[in-house]
């Protein structure tokens, strides 16, 4: 029997990119370290939900719209 596992996957540098913002500014804008943004667009860390409001309204989109979820398949 196969398990579906989900994961989520950051499109914070997708949707940056995206609108032409550098991720220096929105850290500032939203009171974080540049290193942190770093982590948050990589994946090895994920911001908090006040975070997540304050980058999804810089973003100009949902907190939804900030992961993209991603399916697979585990045996």
């Amino acid at each position: 029997m196969r398990m579906e596992k989900e994961r989520y996957i950051p499109r914070i540098k997708e949707l940056r990119t995206q609108k032409g913002i550098m991720a220096s500014w929105i850290a500032d804008k939203i009171g974080v370290s540049s290193a942190a943004m770093s982590k948050w667009e990589k994946g090895t860390s994920y911001p908090t939900y006040p975070y997540l409001i304050r980058l999804s309204r810089v973003l100009g989109v949902t907190i939804e719209e900030l992961y993209e979820e991603q399916k697979n398949d585990h045996p």
